[in-house]
């Protein structure tokens, strides 16, 4: 879980790199794997759940945690609300995980004048990249009650509670 939560911090931390750098495309793939790796962290640490199994197995897929998050979402304890919230966010960003027309822009300007052999920074942008700004601070804001949930998961494993071995 704790490889996950990493994970989390680490791509948004890429992310909100990538933006700065003009890849919208790629900040948006790290933002996708940002909120499958926090869907993953809670779904691998509620004890009980076949899925922390599942994915040492390689039989999971990251890319339907966030839906098993909705679905399980009373018995993680989630606000199925700001849940709704990620998954509008995560069909966004999927569409930067492939060839679409979305995706095609960091290397095309918006107001028509170009386009570019790498990324560059687009001032007809500038709407874009502050909902982008605000969204990532949003969702840093609440990975403290996140951590703090997962760690709520964890400590149900007799191994993170103290009594492992009692009987």
């Amino acid at each position: 879980m704790v490889a996950f939560l990493f994970v989390v911090v680490a791509r948004m931390l890429l992310s909100m790199k990538l933006l700065m750098l003009g890849h919208v495309a790629l900040s948006g793939v790290a933002k996708r794997q940002v909120l499958e790796a926090l869907a993953q962290a809670f779904l691998f640490s509620k004890r009980g759940l076949p899925y922390l199994k599942l994915a040492w197995e390689g039989r999971f897929s990251s890319n339907k945690a966030l839906a098993i998050a909705v679905k399980r979402s009373a018995e993680l304890n989630l606000n199925s609300d700001a849940l709704g919230v990620l998954v509008k966010a995560r069909d966004f960003y999927h569409q930067m995980s492939h060839a679409t027309i979305l995706a095609t822009g960091d290397v095309v300007d918006l107001d028509g004048t170009g386009s570019h052999l790498g990324a560059s920074f687009d001032e007809a942008k500038l709407p874009f990249y502050l909902d982008e700004v605000t969204a990532s601070l949003s969702l840093a804001k609440t990975l403290t009650n996140a951590i703090e949930g997962i760690a709520r998961h964890m400590r149900e494993w007799p191994q993170f509670s103290g009594t492992e071995g009692a009987a």
